[in-house]
């Protein structure tokens, strides 16, 4: 199991490294952060506050399901990992719904060339899994499971851009 921090804390290290380097390529002025303006700014902050606020709720309820000794069929990370990802989901969300997801300086088009294939990379093992049969004999245990988790999340925020596009182009289309 030591194997496994190892190469997960490694794992994180490479994202860590490899997310300044993919910054400084989708930024169009070349930095590594991203530039908001102060609405922008008021509307993710307020994100951060409901964010945490609902990773909050979903490690108390997870907590609540461990001392009511509920065996849950997943690994105690993945639990962690969704109450996690459902906070960045709300950010997320939140953000785009109030046009403060994009900051000035993004090129959005690289961002949406990154998210896919960040989603590829995710849908990799997946595959991978099926094909070997690793569902079949480890069940809800399998790492899989967590890029499953996150191509849905991906999708979810994918989905609620997606809308919100949509919402605008025909709200701009009545004016």
């Amino acid at each position: 199991m030591a194997s496994v921090a190892i190469v997960f804390s490694l794992g994180i290290f490479v994202a860590i490294i490899l997310s300044i380097v993919i910054m400084k390529f989708t930024n169009t002025d070349k930095k590594i952060k991203t530039q908001y303006d102060e609405r922008q700014e008021i509307i993710r902050s307020r994100g951060y506050k409901y964010s945490f606020y609902a990773m909050l709720i979903i490690e108390v309820l997870f907590m609540c399901i461990k001392i009511a000794d509920i065996k849950l069929p997943v690994n105690d990370f993945l639990l962690h990992l969704l109450a996690m990802l459902f906070g960045c989901l709300v950010l997320c969300v939140y953000s785009i719904w109030n046009d403060a997801y994009w900051g000035l300086n993004n090129d959005r088009k690289k961002y949406i060339i990154i998210y896919a294939l960040v989603t590829l990379f995710n849908v990799a093992p997946i595959v991978a899994a099926f094909l070997e049969g690793d569902f079949r004999t480890e069940g809800w245990d399998a790492l899989p499971i967590t890029n499953i988790v996150v191509v849905i999340w991906l999708a979810l925020i994918a989905a609620a851009a997606l809308v919100k596009k949509i919402v605008d182009s025909r709200s701009g289309e009545e004016d």
